[in-house]
């Protein structure tokens, strides 16, 4: 009897053993994933235990953390195309809207599409020019967990970039987020209550359109960090998934921000897009990361924290190493773990005035750059493709840069010569209609989604926020574009195949905190090889 019954269990047990080792082999086997999650505007010294205890206490002890690491750009998308592909802003072609790196310059995202990875974006936003030619496959308006938990599944490894918006510009009276935060006095004074409503319902603040005081720093502050803590819940949603679903030990990690924030160093809240006044002081350059690693690639204790210095330009090729995409190895960081590359040791950034709310985005002229090589910081402004003006810092002694150098300090004169060199060979936007024939006007395009302009509110683009005309499906075609008016007027150009423009599926706090503030867009097409056969402008308004 007892024979009877042992038999069948330990057949069982073999039975679930093996199963086991047969799962060990298919993960072992398999490439490691990779996400890469960007938080908007995160600053470094918001990592504290009262702000992100979920980041730090329950999931930052099992991975990696590095306290020392530099944005490359001072808004969105150069910093993040600089993530993906490897590509400093000075290299990029890609300083506004409409810009994009140039399709015959190879990425490291496009290295992991031809070795096996499912190379993915989630996100509306990610539709536009600035994202083109990365190898990115977008599967807009998916779930992050659904789409995740599909994947766990898959035998085919990806690779995810996903963006967390939710500490952007307008932050949204998180004053609720806890008590210590610090409310705005309620002292019923209507230029207090303008400065309160333009930082928790404007997602721009430009420069000059609000006096801000000294004694609004508190309250501001608050406000953006009830955003990180909100991050930080969410975060913790998404950790305890990871775990959940198995992704942990087979997926690589990495969490950090595009660009921090500025709250009120200078006079204003936000960033180059934001204020349209750009700068790259510390409050703008010093950013989070962190990473964790599957426990074979690991190669350090967890929770390790290093302090050298790294920046945005590392990590794609932190990621091709750890994953095998290359076996270019040899070159180590000093200190740390085979799979860190070494970073430039002069730390260089550069971005476009005002981003991508440049006025004229086929003409931007002016640039702010920035240089750092052990405390020496120097920053420059160019005009015209030459440096007009030069400050510097000694970051040790300064640290908010409010004390600058000598020009003629030998620290600062070779700085800014090594500025110099990037700016002359930096790449800029090449006219796409440069060598274009402008065809015959032939028939001009008419408007088939919407049919005719009017009011649009979220229920109308829940399902299907697209733009459609008549026209050929296989032709080239150019979207035009004007949005908002006064300090929040946006205008460009989208290059589109086929007859159809589809913005993704757009979420409802999107909508009502970054469209519906712009009140009104109007929008024309033509086909790229016909300049003269512009479609009438459709003029849309944007309703709750």
């Amino acid at each position: 009897m007892l024979r009877s019954w042992i038999s069948p269990s330990i057949a069982v047990l073999i039975f679930a053993v093996t199963a086991l080792l047969a799962v060990h082999d298919l993960v072992r086997d398999r490439p490691p994933n990779v996400i890469l999650l960007t938080v908007e505007s995160w600053r470094e010294d918001s990592v504290l235990r009262a702000h992100l205890p979920h980041l730090l206490l329950e999931s930052g002890p099992h991975g990696v953390r590095f306290t020392n690491h530099r944005a490359v750009s001072a808004w969105t998308a150069p910093n993040v195309i600089a993530l993906l592909s490897g590509l400093s802003p000075f290299e990029q072609g890609a300083h506004t809207r409409g810009d994009s790196v140039p399709a015959a310059l190879d990425t490291v995202t496009e290295e992991f599409a031809r070795d096996g990875w499912r190379v993915t974006g989630l996100q509306s936003f990610m539709n536009i020019d600035l994202f083109k030619n990365l190898g990115l496959n977008l599967e807009l308006g998916v779930d992050i967990k659904h789409w995740l938990a599909r994947r766990a599944r898959d035998r085919q490894p990806f690779y995810l970039w996903y963006h967390y918006l939710g500490t952007h510009l307008p932050y949204q009276q998180h004053f609720s987020a806890g008590d210590d935060l610090i409310k705005p006095p309620a002292d019923g004074d209507p230029d207090l209550a303008a400065r309160v409503a333009a930082v928790t319902t404007q997602p721009v603040v430009p420069d000059g359109s609000i006096d801000f005081l000294d004694s609004d720093r508190p309250w501001v502050e608050s406000a953006y960090i009830g955003g990180v803590r909100d991050f930080d819940e969410w975060f913790a949603e998404f950790w305890r998934f990871f775990n959940r679903t198995g992704l942990r030990e087979t997926t690589i990690l990495v969490v950090t921000a595009d660009h921090g924030e500025e709250l009120l160093e200078r006079g204003n809240v936000g960033h180059a897009s934001t204020t349209r006044a750009a700068h790259l002081h510390e409050e703008i350059v010093r950013v989070p990361l962190f990473v964790w690693l599957p426990p074979d690639l690991l190669e350090v204790p967890r929770g390790s924290v290093f302090t050298y210095p790294t920046d945005h330009n590392m990590i794609a090729p932190m990621l091709a190493r750890l994953a095998g995409v290359t076996d270019d190895t040899e070159a180590v960081r000093e200190g740390g773990p085979a799979w860190l590359p070494p970073t430039d040791e002069i730390w260089t950034a550069i971005t476009s005035i005002a981003g991508f709310s440049e006025p004229d985005p086929t003409r931007v002229t002016e640039f702010l750059a920035a240089a750092r090589d052990g405390a020496t910081k120097v920053q420059v402004r160019i005009g015209d493709g030459r440096i007009v003006d030069v400050e510097a810092w000694d970051l040790d002694a300064d640290p908010d840069e409010l004390s600058p150098l000598e020009n003629n300090d030998p620290r600062v004169i070779a700085l800014r010569q090594h500025l110099e060199g990037k700016i002359a060979a930096m790449r800029v936007r090449e006219d796409p209609r440069r060598d274009e024939k402008t065809a015959a006007v032939g028939d001009v395009p008419r408007w088939v989604q919407p049919a005719s302009g009017g009011a649009i509110s979220y229920s109308d683009i829940a399902d299907a926020a697209v733009l459609a005309w008549t026209g050929d499906a296989g032709a080239k075609h150019i979207v035009a574009y004007e949005a908002g008016s006064g300090l929040l007027a946006l205008g460009g150009e989208i290059e589109v195949e086929g007859t159809t423009y589809d913005f993704g599926r757009i979420g409802k706090t999107y909508w009502t905190t970054w469209v519906v503030p712009y009140g009104k867009a109007r929008f024309r097409v033509r086909r790229a090889d016909a300049e003269a056969g512009w479609s009438d402008w459709i003029e849309l308004e944007f309703v709750r």
